[in-house]
């Protein structure tokens, strides 16, 4: 824990850098941003910057609502990591053997993909980006036809050579959960996540509905050149596959308590040399080109570097690479 010097010293440095933050908010055509800073296990600062309605000059906080979009993975991760826990699955568990109907055409992907291989985003398969979602959002690809697109991916990489983000496979998760839960994803990380967490702002349609009008929501926006166009709400609960994937509401307050449970969890497993090690091993061969330092890596939705003064240790959830 920080004392109470060290924390307020922080606190005056990042308030300092509003105007660079602001700079680069209008720069990149963003509409709005929340930003939530913790420092050993404290929150040293929350701050909004633009407007989460343009149109209504309306400020975001702490607790503006945002779809979390690819953040949502690390929260999937850690459902599936609690059915570990359970003894109810293994990170070495073959997807053909927990998802039927996921018949890939190649016998390597087929009978050699593991939980951990979705996860980690190392299966080395197409991305199929433009079947994903289409304009407004839409997803291209009905539900009952989700896992039939997965294993038609062409593979592009050997299986656990290189990271290549892929939303097909991850969107399996959801299956895995329900087949071995017995409830639907949104029930389960509901129950098992957000309750326990006291994430109070944070669901899906499923567990939780957040109507449109919802007080303090963010609007969507893309950028249009250096403005912020408003886009239709993104349809993302369509089905519980793209709900694991990128479906999941949230604020800059519910985050900031489930990260401090991430991070209590793995300073856990880190002394008892459990689970940790597995992630250490299984993320050896998936470093991002681009992260050139020494530590580094990426595995079930975190990734990770080590940075080149005092060798500080840095997690993120990627693909949001800093």
């Amino acid at each position: 824990m920080a004392n109470v010097s060290e924390r307020d010293s922080l606190a005056e440095r990042l308030e300092g850098l509003a105007p660079a933050i602001e700079e680069i908010r209008n720069i990149s055509g963003t509409a709005g941003v929340s930003i939530g800073v913790l420092h050993q296990q404290e929150v040293v600062t929350t701050a909004g910057f633009g407007y989460r309605d343009i149109q209504a000059r309306e400020e975001p906080n702490e607790d503006t609502l945002y779809y979390i979009a690819a953040l949502t993975q690390s929260i999937t991760a850690s459902g599936i990591a609690l059915l570990v826990e359970d003894g109810k699955l293994h990170w070495d568990s073959a997807i053909s053997n927990l998802v039927p109907n996921f018949q890939h055409q190649s016998p390597l992907i087929h009978h050699n993909t593991t939980i951990g291989d979705i996860l980690s985003h190392r299966t080395g398969l197409e991305r199929k980006v433009s079947l994903w979602m289409g304009e407004h959002s839409l997803p291209q690809v009905t539900r009952n036809k989700f896992t039939k697109t997965a294993a038609y991916l062409e593979p592009v990489h050997q299986l656990g050579s290189e990271f290549l983000e892929n939303n097909w496979t991850y969107g399996l998760t959801a299956q895995i959960i329900k087949q071995q839960s017995g409830q639907d994803f949104s029930e389960f990380v509901e129950q098992n996540i957000f309750k326990p967490l006291n994430m109070e702002r944070t669901g899906l349609a499923g567990s939780r509905p957040f109507p449109l009008d919802v007080d303090n929501f963010a609007e969507a926006y893309m950028c249009n050149g250096d403005t912020p166009y408003r886009l239709h709400k993104p349809p993302v609960e369509t089905s519980p596959e793209h709900e694991a994937t990128v479906g999941i509401k949230s604020s800059v307050n519910d985050l900031i308590k489930y990260y401090i449970a991430l991070l209590n969890a793995a300073k856990k497993k880190l002394a008892q040399a459990g689970d940790m090690s597995r992630v250490r091993h299984s993320s050896r061969h998936e470093s991002y080109s681009d992260l050139t330092h020494q530590w580094k890596g990426y595995s079930l939705a975190l990734a990770r570097q080590s940075t080149p003064w005092a060798g500080r240790r840095l997690y993120f959830p990627a693909p949001s690479v800093p």
